[in-house]
């Protein structure tokens, strides 16, 4: 390697030094005066390295958490912002020490109080990455036997879900699977009779158990760029312990099409129920019903600066049900606000009216001491208005104040059945449970509400409804009460201290009532009016959490001593605690 390098070398210098000789020699000969003379270049030898010439390139990375750009377009109604708020004077900020505090994805709670009370409870929400996130939630509560039933009263409640969040720039997406179970008993006895007085009354033998389940499959879908703004999908498969089925789908959607300074509101709609009883009350034959209902809903919208409107229609058609007369209905729809720019005062008018499929679903959760076989109708409401005034204060004072009147057609009412003496085994059959008829419903009554944020985590809220509410066909509108008020109170204190307080007054109302008949099935005869108390009642619930991940609890119900019943011979629990713990931890996958 080091020879060849220098004969390069030598090579080099040689062609150099004939170059060089070459020109001087060119020189001279053009002056002739100049004598010839030979010159000889020594030099040393300075081997020179090149400069490196470096690869200059990045490999390509795909990161699956890089988001990318998402280029959105808004099309919107200018709307000019009224307000008469006027900023005060700022004042310094004042800092003050707060706690360290650790926030965790997953709990469990476990407590135990009088009267056999039971809960476990378990919650989680894990985030599977920037889009997307999965949570669990489970839940188990039961309450023991009260004393002086001759029947069995215990309850209990189960309920399992599963639930998964996706979201992006354009749209959302959340999707829930649940399972709830509820236990009960039809306890309900006549409190005033003798049942001894029949010889085959054996409750030794009478199995009161009555096991409601329901299986539901949700998922909301929302998006923030397109003409179609939200579409719901729901079904619920409900199977009780008499293996009565029942099947609700439905699906709606909602449509908004900009239309110069308004838009256009389509929300169609499809529901479905398809319910088969295993026996009816009277005849112990099986039942069906099977009804469709396609509804759209259409209205224009305009936001204005002091003035809010909706009109339009509402169009049903209903399927399947022979009871109607007809099966195509007709409602207008009005709703306007005003709100003029000199006052937080707002007036509100709403006017429309409505077509509703019922079911033994809906009917079971509201009253679960309902007959496991039941005449199905739709209820049409030919119109429904609402009069009010509703303000918000800066100060986190909000209230409202409306008067209503509604008309019902085939409206459900709860009416208790009377004893059947040829199936006195089955506990539904011993004047404990009730069936559900249908009449004509005047309603006319106030409805008022205030909140009150003192601020973020303290809060107070009561509702009021009364209602004169008049049957056509019934003696009464049984089990409807004239008034009922709802409050709500939420406290937290030194970030330590946690207060949840709901509770509700419900006022009185009349319960069919039929006496025991032992010489015959009595079906036909006019029921009694009982007269049933109004209670009020409230839970509350207190909850101490530690520096480290434990917190205590203490809930509380309390009905004043009053033995009080939401129906008739069902008489609650009396006053009873839970004392429990909870832990709160992180689950990382």
């Amino acid at each position: 390697m080091m020879l060849m390098r220098k004969i390069r070398l030598n090579i080099s210098l040689t062609i150099l030094f004939i170059s060089f000789h070459y020109s001087i020699y060119l020189q001279v000969e053009e002056k002739d005066d100049i004598e010839t003379q030979e010159i000889t270049i020594v030099k040393s030898n300075k081997p020179i390295i090149s400069n490196v010439f470096k690869i200059r390139s990045n490999p390509i990375i795909s990161d699956s958490l890089l988001e990318e750009k998402f280029y959105i377009k808004y099309d919107h109604i200018s709307v000019p912002v009224v307000s008469t708020f006027i900023p005060n004077k700022a004042s310094p900020l004042k800092l003050q020490k707060q706690e360290s505090s650790f926030l965790y994805n997953s709990y469990f709670s476990w407590g135990y109080g009088n009267q056999s009370q039971a809960l476990i409870d378990f919650a989680s929400m894990i985030s599977i990455d920037r889009n997307q996130s999965m949570g669990v939630d489970f839940i188990f509560s039961s309450l023991g036997n009260q004393e002086n039933r001759i029947l069995r009263s215990q309850q209990n409640y189960l309920a399992a879900s599963f639930f998964h969040l996706f979201k992006t720039n354009n749209y959302r997406v959340e999707s829930s699977f649940k399972f709830d179970r509820r236990h009960i008993n039809f306890y309900g006895l006549y409190s005033d009779y003798d049942w001894t007085n029949i010889p085959s009354f054996r409750p030794s033998l009478i199995d009161p158990e009555q096991n409601l389940n329901y299986l539901k499959i949700n998922s909301n879908w929302e998006w923030f760029n397109s003409i179609v703004k939200k579409t719901h999908f729901n079904t619920v498969l409900t199977i009780d312990y008499f293996d009565n089925t029942e099947q609700l789908i439905n699906f709606d959607s909602e449509i908004r099409l900009p239309v110069f300074d308004f838009y256009l509101e389509l929300k169609p709609n499809l529901s479905y129920v398809n319910t088969n009883f295993v026996s009816s009350f009277r005849q112990n034959v099986p039942v069906s019903n099977q009804t469709s209902l396609l509804n759209l809903d259409f209205q224009i919208v305009n936001l204005g600066a002091k003035t809010n409107f909706k009109f339009g229609t509402k169009v049903f058609y209903l399927l399947g049900d022979s009871i109607e007369k007809t099966n195509i209905y007709f409602f207008p729809k009005v709703k306007f606000l005003y709100k003029p720019s000199s006052s937080s005062l707002s007036t509100f008018l709403e006017f429309d009216g409505d077509f509703n499929l019922n079911s033994f679903t809906t009917f079971s959760s509201i009253n679960p001491y309902i007959f496991p076989s039941l005449k199905l109708r739709p209820t049409n409401i030919p119109y429904k208005g609402r009069l009010g005034v509703k303000n918000s204060f800066n100060s986190g004072l909000e209230f409202f104040l409306a008067a209503i009147y509604s008309r019902s057609e085939s409206y459900p009412l709860f009416k208790r059945l009377p004893y059947v003496i040829s199936n006195n085994d089955l506990s539904y059959n011993m004047a404990t449970s009730y069936e559900v008829v249908y009449d004509r419903l005047d309603q006319l009554g106030l409805e008022t509400g205030f909140l009150m944020r003192f601020n973020e985590h303290n809060k107070f809220s009561i509702n009021t409804k009364y209602v004169n509410a008049e049957s056509f066909n019934e003696i009464s509108a049984w089990n409807l009460p004239s008034i009922e008020i709802d409050f709500e109170a939420n406290f937290r204190f030194f970030n330590k201290i946690y207060l949840q307080t709901n509770g509700k007054y419900i006022g009185g109302r009349d319960s069919a009532y039929h006496p025991v008949f032992l010489n015959a099935e009595f079906f036909d005869s006019k029921p009694e009016i009982k007269s049933l108390d109004a209670f009020l009642y409230f839970s509350s619930r207190l909850l101490y959490q530690t520096k480290s991940n434990w917190a205590f609890f203490f809930e509380f119900k309390n009905n004043f001593g009053n033995n009080y019943s939401r129906w008739a011979f069902y008489q609650d629990y009396n006053n009873n605690f839970l004392l429990g713990l909870r832990y709160k931890f992180d689950i990382i996958f």
